[in-house]
């Protein structure tokens, strides 16, 4: 497990493409008992390079 603020999470993002980011934040059920749920769902990838432009020329 990994225990992170909002604020550690979105640095160790940072640069990146964030798809979906999703914060469930609620209380609910565990095996031992009541628990109160924090969880980011996080989808990200690095950004696409920018590619050269087809059929122009660089002269």
């Amino acid at each position: 497990m990994t225990f992170l603020t909002r604020s550690q999470m979105a640095e160790l993002l940072q640069g990146l493409d964030l798809l979906p980011l999703d914060e469930e934040d609620e209380d609910g059920h565990a095996f031992t008992g009541p628990k109160h749920w924090h969880v980011f769902h996080v989808l990200a990838r690095q950004p696409e390079a920018p590619s050269p432009a087809r059929g122009l020329s660089t002269v």
